[in-house]
């Protein structure tokens, strides 16, 4: 995580210090508002800030993955009211006041991280991590810090309150994850490892799948909240000069009609004659997504069997270029999921990195 830690007092600038040194293995840059000489023993000088602290905070807040205030929790909330936009966004804010008694997570707890920031600062002075959020209070799975640790996207935000909800009434949930779950289910949470044989009401909690991890949407299937590995890549090729327009519409189908959702594509990929096709950059800009170029020779040794082409091996050098990219773009491990489709002088195919979901063990 980077971090950024502003201090407002002599004693201040010391317990950022030792902040800093309990989060050795994070990214933290010190700040301070304090003027005059560095307190004894304090061992770098942290970065004085001029500007207004409302400033300052604007700044730091969208570049930082989590800011630290040492002091009043007030100064704190004040400070970062402008810029709050989403929990799914937002980076986590911590308030530790300078008698180290006290660490406070005031935003992005589950999803930014901010709760668990707060409690191994805590643990690290010695101090109370005062957490106030519903399922930490009662002991309870949060299904958006799993999410986070997992580097998964949200599919539905909605989904997060009404998780969280049954698991606070005492329900059960279910819980479904294409690919390999490691650990063990949580209290509450029921896996599902086959779908062939459940129906809507079959579940505990009156929904067929309450969780469902996967890089595809569900069919035939009620779900409450779908998490998304970024696990899918496009491979794509093209004439020279294809519009943006015809690329998006044959790109868009083709995840459509694989039922990829949206937020599980990490990115295109092509070869490296393509790193600057007006239509693929576009794309990827649009939808911010990484794009990825690879030469001849990295594709054509890419082991596997591809839809090869020997008009294409004279064209560019390699008998395949969209099955070639996509696979050496989602890495090791890697599934073909979609072979080489064709249309109006573009290709276009699938694949899904290998990945796998961690469960704290209860």
């Amino acid at each position: 995580m980077k971090l950024a830690v502003i201090s407002f007092t002599s004693q201040g600038i010391l317990l950022g210090e030792k902040i800093k040194q309990i989060l050795i293995h994070e990214e933290v840059v010190c700040f301070t508002k304090c003027q005059g000489v560095l307190p004894v023993g304090q061992k770098e000088p942290p970065i004085y800030v001029e500007d207004a602290l409302g400033e300052w905070t604007g700044q730091v807040f969208s570049a930082m993955d989590g800011l630290v205030f040492v002091g009043a929790a007030g100064i704190a909330v004040r400070a970062i009211a402008p810029y709050v936009k989403d929990k799914l966004q937002d980076p986590a804010v911590v308030v530790c006041d300078e008698k180290e008694q006290f660490v406070i997570p005031i935003l992005s707890g589950h999803y930014g991280g901010a709760n668990e920031l707060a409690v191994r600062i805590a643990t690290g002075l010695g101090a109370a991590a005062v957490l106030t959020t519903a399922t930490d209070v009662n002991h309870k799975w949060a299904v958006d810090v799993f999410a986070a640790k997992n580097q998964l996207s949200i599919g539905n935000r909605e989904g997060i309150a009404k998780v969280s909800a049954k698991l606070l009434a005492g329900d059960y949930i279910t819980f479904y994850s294409a690919k390999e779950v490691r650990g063990s289910f949580p209290p509450q949470v029921t896996g599902i490892s086959d779908l062939s044989d459940l129906s809507d009401s079959a579940a505990p909690s009156g929904q067929a799948v309450d969780v469902w991890v996967s890089t595809q949407v569900p069919r035939g299937k009620n779900v409450l909240l779908q998490l998304c590995p970024r696990a899918v890549w496009i491979g794509m090729g093209c004439k020279k000069g294809k519009t943006f327009e015809e690329v998006e519409a044959f790109f868009l189908q083709t995840v459509r009609n694989a039922y990829i959702h949206r937020t599980a594509i990490a990115g295109i990929a092509s070869i490296g004659e393509k790193r600057e096709e007006e239509a693929f950059v576009r794309l990827a800009e649009k939808y911010e997504l990484e794009f990825r170029t690879f030469s001849a020779e990295q594709l054509n040794e890419l082991p596997g069997t591809f839809s090869g082409s020997e008009f294409v091996k004279r064209q560019m050098g390699v008998d395949n270029v969209c099955e070639r990219a996509a696979v050496l773009a989602a890495g090791a491990g890697a599934e073909l999921v979609e072979k080489k489709q064709a249309r109006d002088g573009m290709t276009i195919a699938i694949a899904e990195a290998d990945w796998s979901v961690t469960m704290d063990e209860a």
